[in-house]
Order: C-alpha cells, then sequence, then structure tokens
C-alpha cells in the first residue's frame, strides 16, 4: 500500500507518531512505525466490513511502501492489469516478512 503523504503526516502529527529524520527520511521512518501499520490496516479492515466484505476477503496484515504499481516499474501491463509474478518477485522479502518467512507457494 502506498499511503498519500500529506495525509500521513498529518495523522502523524495529531496522533503524537514522530520520526527522528526529517524529508523523505522521515517519510519512510512514518512507514515503518508499527502504529502507522495498525492505523491503516484498521482503516482497511473497518471499510472491508463496512463494505460486507467475507473474513477470507479482509486483509490481516499490510505492508506500506513509497513504491506505486505503474507499467514503468514492470508491475502493470501498459493497460494497467496486475502482473501478478512480476509484483510477487518484487516484493517478495516482504511478503515472507508478512507471513513470518513461511515458504511461498511456487518458491523453491
Amino acid at each position: 500500500m502506498v499511503p498519500e503523504r500529506a495525509a500521513l503526516e498529518k495523522w502523524a502529527g495529531e496522533n503524537g507518531v514522530a520520526a527522528s529524520k526529517q524529508g523523505d527520511e522521515g517519510f519512510l521512518e512514518l512507514l515503518g512505525h508499527p502504529a502507522v501499520s495498525k492505523h491503516y490496516l484498521d482503516e482497511i479492515v473497518a471499510k472491508s466490513r463496512e463494505a460486507g466484505f467475507f473474513g477470507f476477503e479482509i486483509p490481516q496484515k499490510v505492508h506500506l511502501t513509497t513504491t506505486a504499481f505503474t507499467p514503468d516499474n514492470d508491475i502493470l501491463t501498459p493497460t494497467f492489469k496486475l502482473k501478478r509474478n512480476e509484483a510477487k518477485k518484487y516484493f517478495l522479502s516482504h511478503i515472507k516478512n508478512l507471513y513470518g518467512g513461511a515458504k511461498l507457494q511456487g518458491e523453491e
């Protein structure tokens, strides 16, 4: 998930979550803060339940990043369809961290 920087910085300021650094480094630090991840996951879960999603459709964990899915980084096709295998390769280490280092389907 790629949070909007201004919204995240505003929320962090209002909720006492501070980065020790300024600028881009501070933003990256906020992305790794557990309170920020919890905030975004709570929002996703609330909206999912509001929309009537089934339990298996609601995310249990979230990874925050500055990497947008675009055709330029080969994660989307030119018609903006997700290239699942490319996305998996690109975010493999993050996916493994979310699942506690478990072996993923198709991984040797």
